[in-house]
């Protein structure tokens, strides 16, 4: 249990570099400059007060491998250290009343502290100094100042105690900087933590929002945060301490809705497997594969389907209800068959695997039918690529394909903006990637398919070896 009351010299505490008013520092140096700089004014202020009737005061410190880490009272510690030792103070001259301060009084005779000491190895006592911390600091106290929400948490964390607004750590995942975080929580943590703990948005460990479209829902649960409103069904909404639960709900539904394009919930049932038919589940007898792997030599069977010739009409408009792969039966027709095998099977496999029941290899078979397809046209058009960014490749060829009159500005507009904006790349890459990922929905995959589909056409219809 935790031991109250030991007196500790001052030589021997160190102002914590990981305070958690701000990221990590490298020493206690720039821990020191940091919190003078931080709020100067209110830093001088507190230097002034102790310079006129200073008493010793109780500290509160964490030992974790017998390091003892000064987790209270960093200011006020840091206030005695500069007294002692003036060249602690930056040089710059905005900080020379400080300076002039410091060396007029000298050192303010303190040279040792009491000490609550708590113990990383009691989970009782990290619950116990994080109910004193916040005693500390949440309520106004004039020699402390009070922790923001991104404090508060940084210090549960570091403690190991029950976190304190595990939402920050999604703002963190997604990149927002200790000033947007603390701007965006100031006075608005409680709809931040109404929102956050939704299951709807089924946040990872890591803090990433588990679903398609995550930095777009992100950047809206900001904006909502911020404006205090959403717009719901053109209705505006005040979102607030007060708004009822079941509303913010229909909110986040709505914002699933919007941004994540229809995403399957996933489960796995075998019994989805068994009452498939063959053709639906992607099972292909021998006879019927498109293509033969055990010929001895180098030549292609012909394949009735594939050499089947279409009116000049452009892809029939499908219902995405009705449609369940990923190439459809009319764009598998409009593909030539190539001089790789792997290639012409991948594309067959791509028109009769079910996506309500391969959802999870059906995206990286796609994926893998990209890299095969664009890295095998850029080679033979002396295209310069990047085997590690399938998305330059894919932008480069489709601009080679507008040079040569190949796709219209329609069709490039159209796949640039999708590939930009949607970021189904990225998709496609974590979906082959990262076992932690989102499932790609089946309406995400056959709209970019469609999109990109005037392009796959002419790389078969191009270097079909036929």
């Amino acid at each position: 249990m935790s031991t109250k009351g030991i007196k500790i010299l001052l030589e021997e505490i160190e102002v914590n570099k990981e305070n958690f008013r701000h990221s990590p520092l490298n020493n206690e140096l720039e821990a020191i400059h940091y919190l003078i700089s931080e709020d100067y004014e209110s830093y001088l202020n507190l230097a002034r007060t102790m310079a006129k009737d200073c008493r010793t005061f109780t500290v509160l410190i964490l030992e974790r491998n017998n390091d003892k880490i000064l987790m209270d009272a960093n200011r006020r510690v840091s206030v005695l250290k500069i007294f002692n030792n003036p060249k602690l103070i930056p040089s710059d001259k905005e900080y020379d009343n400080l300076r002039h301060l410091c060396i007029a009084r000298g050192s303010l005779g303190i040279k040792e502290l009491n000490a609550d000491i708590y113990y990383d190895s009691i989970d009782e006592d990290k619950e116990n100094l994080m109910d004193a911390l916040d005693e500390l600091h949440i309520n106004d106290n004039k020699t402390r100042k009070d922790w923001n929400a991104l404090s508060q948490y940084r210090a549960s964390q570091f403690i190991g105690s029950e976190i304190k607004h595990p939402w920050i750590k999604t703002l963190e995942y997604y990149g927002f900087s200790d000033d947007q975080i603390i701007q965006m929580t100031n006075k608005r943590t409680d709809i931040f933590n109404r929102i956050m703990r939704k299951s709807q948005l089924n946040i990872l460990e890591n803090g990433k929002i588990n679903l398609n479209n995550d930095n777009a829902i992100i950047n809206e649960l900001c904006k909502i945060v911020k404006d205090r409103a959403y717009f719901l069904e053109d209705k505006p909404i005040k979102v607030n301490t007060r708004t009822q639960a079941n509303i913010y709900k229909d909110i986040l539904d709505d914002l699933i809705k919007k941004y994540s394009n229809g995403q399957l919930d996933f489960t796995f049932n075998i019994d989805n497997l068994k009452n498939q038919t063959e053709a639906d589940s992607g099972v292909i007898p021998p006879e019927q594969t498109a293509f033969n792997f055990n010929k001895d030599d180098d030549s292609i069977d012909s394949n009735e389907d594939l050499d089947k010739k279409t009116d000049n009409r452009s892809p029939l408009k499908r219902d995405v209800e009705k449609r369940n792969t990923v190439i459809s039966q009319e764009q598998k027709n409009e593909l030539s068959m190539t001089l790789n095998r792997q290639v012409n099977q991948i594309a067959h496999e791509l028109s009769i695997l079910n996506l309500n029941v391969y959802i999870i290899s059906v995206p990286i078979i796609l994926r893998s039918f990209l890299q095969y397809s664009f890295e095998w046209y850029a080679s033979n058009e002396n295209i310069k690529f990047n085997h590690n960014n399938l998305l330059g490749i894919i932008m480069a060829v489709m601009n080679k394909m507008f040079e040569n009159n190949l796709i219209s500005r329609e069709e490039k507009g159209a796949l640039k903006v999708l590939l930009e904006k949607a970021e189904i790349i990225n998709l496609l890459n974590e979906a082959t990637h990262n076992f932690q990922t989102a499932v790609v929905s089946k309406t995400i995959l056959i709209d970019f398919y469609d999109s990109i589909h005037p392009v796959v056409k002419h790389i078969y219809k191009d270097n079909s070896g036929q």
